[in-house]
């Protein structure tokens, strides 16, 4: 952020995605499937799909890192932050409200891909 630089092409790759994203969710349902397919034949959706497949290992490893320095140095040492929150939700009541691990990834997912698309 501080260089504004595109680290491993994400947002090129997140907008070169967008347009077939696009095409797929105006086509009813019964045709997303192969518009989507068709789009994979371009070679700048596959460079996309692999920028995708980074934000997602690097969803994971943050929430990783993050829950292994919690349960090293304690909680309460760390970052006070959102991914703070949600591991403690996931640590005090995860089984009782359905909310694990995976669901704190997703959510980092989701900011990552947000923040890199906008």
């Amino acid at each position: 952020m501080e260089n504004s630089h595109d680290h491993e092409s994400y947002i090129a790759s997140l907008d070169a995605l967008l347009p077939g994203l696009m095409a797929a969710s105006l086509v009813p349902p019964a045709f997303r499937k192969p518009v989507l397919g068709s789009s994979i034949f371009n070679a700048t959706v596959r460079k996309g799909l692999k920028a995708v497949k980074h934000i997602s290992a690097a969803a994971r490893g943050c929430v990783a890192n993050r829950a292994d320095a919690d349960a090293k140095i304690g909680s309460q040492a760390g970052r006070t932050d959102l991914l703070h929150h949600l591991l403690n939700i996931v640590k005090n009541k995860g089984e009782a409200v359905d909310f694990g691990k995976g669901d704190v990834e997703s959510e980092a997912y989701s900011a990552m891909y947000e923040h890199t698309s906008l």
